[in-house]
């Protein structure tokens, strides 16, 4: 199975293919939004079927890339809430039916997510965490309405107190957190 013959199999089953630097699919749901970056790899005895699934929402996405961008997205964002522990499946006969019933797994798991539990775990993240994750936890803050939090760092940063953000974070980021988290109140 070459990789436009899984990407064949996704778009045949509602999925959106995204080409970019990681070639990524999504799909819709009515609450919630699946990502999936696919690949297939020919193992010695068997093939590895890579998913790397996560969930997410449309709003949390397009308020993540708000807060960091300052714009609305032009096309389809993914940021995850809750990532699958489990990557990829292996097996040794590579069919259609192999990745529709891998895929429909993938749906089923995301549909149990709790996406609430997920936000509020983002919220409570230590501030001074490394990566995207500052980002993550503005934005969860954000759209929990989480105002108080968000008044008390926009005042340290006003005061020069960086309060160990990582160094992308910058104080129109928390303004834009802020404002949004008083709208969703």
């Amino acid at each position: 199975m070459t990789k436009t013959e899984l990407y064949n199999i996704l778009t045949d089953n509602g999925w959106t293919i995204k080409k970019g630097i990681d070639d990524c699919a999504y799909k819709q749901l009515p609450d919630r939004q699946i990502q999936v970056i696919p690949g297939i790899k020919k193992l010695i005895d068997k093939y590895q079927i890579i998913m790397m699934p996560s969930v997410s929402t449309k709003d949390f996405s397009i308020l993540v890339e708000y807060i960091h961008e300052n714009k609305k997205p032009r096309t389809i964002v993914h940021s995850g809430i809750v990532r699958n522990n489990q990557q990829s499946i292996y097996t040794q006969n590579l069919t259609r039916e192999v990745v529709e019933n891998y895929l429909q797994e993938i749906e089923i798991w995301a549909q149990e997510q709790d996406i609430e539990a997920g936000l509020l775990k983002y919220s409570a993240i230590p501030f001074d965490t490394k990566g995207i994750y500052p980002l993550y936890h503005l934005s969860a803050l954000a759209i929990t309405g989480q105002t108080a939090k968000l008044k008390e760092y926009l005042q340290n940063f006003k005061q020069g107190d960086r309060m160990t953000f990582s160094n992308y974070i910058k104080q129109d980021y928390i303004e834009r957190a802020l404002e949004t988290a008083e709208a969703h109140r």
